[in-house]
């Protein structure tokens, strides 16, 4: 058995670390992407003379992996300014939305706006969203469920759709919609698309905006550029004619997040004019040879795996239906030694998590509330998914009471919504009772901001059947085994030591023919976390036999 090796840097990562202005790097998974992009940002950091260099990424969780990529390489001193490591939209947000959005928009409360991401949990009041002729884009397809506006250009402004089929969109009905989003602006509320949307605006208005912005800094890495949007792609090109030179890392083949306008074409295109510029990398150094063979095959890639997994570990396919994947995963792991921490089970989306973690069925519950009860239920200690099951009932009473004592409904979802995004504890209390403290805590603080009064909420709580687990409970969660289950957009970016990646029927028949391209692209994510063990679940023998055919050994 060959060993896992250590980085060490390839010709073709140290081709790029030291490529000219305007590189475009593909990178196949577990080839050192971070550890080459942070490499190349150390670099042209430290011979910066007077302006910074500027290292983006799609999510908080890659940009807080290059962080830690940044310290490890004595890099500490380039996160401070004028540099920046942050999210895209954290950029646009600080360095053009904040400074400027008063020149567009007087009056708009600066320092308190509410920047949101997207995602099906987020929801605006209906009184600011939605109107006679108009309403926020409610999602490309069936499985986007988000209301926030996807920024495409129709009639003159971004992102204006008709409310129903039968509602033609006129120009009337569009300047409708924007006024609505600027009265939700002024009332201290934003999507990240939103901020994207007033970014052209300031553009518009104040063209001078992009050349501050450039005086600031001499070069961008955009890293995970698979997933940006055309709206993104544009305002990059306008930074880009104002002398900012950027570098674009990514592969189009994990791009996952094509239900939110992620656009691949864009990196393709920008390799394929890149000329000299254009550089790959293709060894897999995170998944042994076996499961990068066997992924090879179903993605139709050249990855070179570099290490062989002992055996019998390696790429293999299961018929087991849904409901016992997560025992059925448990007794796999056990019987090969594997840590069941070290292990996760990978669905397409949350409503499958749900499914198999259980509680209460939410999807009546405010989609706020089940934002909150959808990340305790996905933490690893056990106590907090007990609480889930036993807040759902209080947290939906609160809304529904302070939304049904006030005169001004409309208002009252406002500030209910408001207290979910900024009130609501994270559940990193070490037992249960002091995480209904908090709430607690937060309820009378937010109660406090507007001058109400809550009253007695302990005996709220108690009345709402939130009890207290007692201390044999918890011992017995925390003593109970249990498999991580996560969506495959949650464990992106990550390295994990055993993955099943479990679907229905029809979606691995996606996955097999290859023809739906976010879903191939979603199952090529789910697989290229392994390290060691690769196992596929279906629920019949046909589909199984479809796997077995591109080499995954049947289990």
């Amino acid at each position: 058995m060959t060993k896992r090796p250590t980085f060490e840097p390839t010709d073709e990562q140290i081709a790029f670390i030291k490529a000219p202005p305007r590189a475009v790097l593909i990178a196949c998974p577990g080839s050192g992407k971070t550890e080459t992009c942070a490499r190349r940002f150390v670099l042209r950091g430290t011979n910066a003379p007077t302006r910074g260099i500027a290292y983006l990424s799609y999510t908080n969780a890659a940009v807080n992996a290059a962080r830690e990529r940044l310290q490890k390489l004595g890099g500490a001193a380039l996160l401070s300014p004028p540099h920046f490591v942050g999210t895209i939209d954290a950029f646009w947000q600080r360095f053009l939305f904040q400074p400027f959005i008063g020149i567009v928009v007087p009056g708009v409360p600066i320092d308190s706006i509410e920047v949101f991401g997207g995602g099906s949990a987020d929801t605006a009041p209906p009184h600011i969203s939605q109107g006679p002729t108009y309403c926020f884009y409610n999602g490309t397809h069936s499985g986007a469920r988000s209301w926030q506006v996807r920024l495409r250009r129709m009639n003159g402004e971004f992102g204006l759709y008709e409310r129903a089929a039968n509602v033609p969109l006129t120009i009337e009905a569009s300047k409708a919609c924007v006024e609505k989003k600027r009265q939700y602006l002024c009332a201290g509320f934003a999507s990240h698309n939103d901020v994207l949307y007033w970014c052209f605006k300031i553009i518009d208005k104040c063209p001078h905006a992009l050349d501050i912005l450039a005086s600031r800094f001499s070069e961008i890495i955009v890293d995970e550029a698979q997933d940006t949007s055309p709206i993104q792609h544009r305002l990059f090109e306008r930074l880009e004619c104002c002398g900012v030179d950027l570098a674009f890392v990514g592969d189009p083949d994990q791009s996952i997040y094509q239900f939110n306008d992620a656009a691949p074409t864009f990196i393709r295109e920008r390799y394929a004019s890149a000329g000299k510029n254009a550089f790959s990398l293709t060894y897999n150094f995170r998944a042994s040879r076996q499961i990068v063979a066997a992924i090879n095959a179903f993605a139709n890639r050249k990855m070179a795996g570099v290490f062989d997994a002992p055996d019998p570990l390696g790429a293999f396919v299961t018929v087991i239906p849904r409901k016992d994947s997560v025992d059925c995963f448990r007794d796999i792991l056990e019987r090969r030694g594997i840590e069941l921490a070290n292990g996760a089970l990978l669905l397409r989306d949350a409503d499958g998590v749900q499914e198999l973690v259980g509680g209460p069925t939410i999807d009546a519950m405010n989609t706020g509330v089940k934002r909150l009860i959808t990340a305790m239920r996905l933490d690893r200690r056990g106590e907090y998914a007990a609480a889930a099951d036993a807040c759902s009932g209080f947290l939906q009473t609160v809304l529904s009471e302070d939304a049904s004592s006030r005169p001004d409904r409309d208002a009252s979802r406002v500030a209910a919504w408001h207290f979910l995004r900024k009130y609501l504890p994270w559940p990193d209390a070490e037992a249960v009772g002091d995480w209904l403290n908090a709430v607690k805590d937060a309820v009378k603080r937010f109660a406090s901001d507007r001058g109400l009064k809550v009253g007695n909420l302990s005996g709220k709580i108690s009345m709402r059947g939130v009890p207290k687990l007692s201390a044999v409970e918890v011992v017995g969660l925390r003593a109970k085994p249990s498999v991580p289950v996560r969506t495959v957009h949650d464990a992106k970016g990550e390295s994990i030591g055993a993955v099943m990646l479990h679907g229905k029927d029809r979606q691995h028949k996606k996955w097999l023919d290859g023809k739906d391209d976010e879903m191939r692209c979603l199952g090529y994510v789910a697989m290229t976390r392994a390290e060691r063990l690769l196992v596929i679940a279906c629920e019949t023998e046909d589909v199984a036999e479809g796997w077995r055919q591109l080499g995954f050994v049947r289990l």
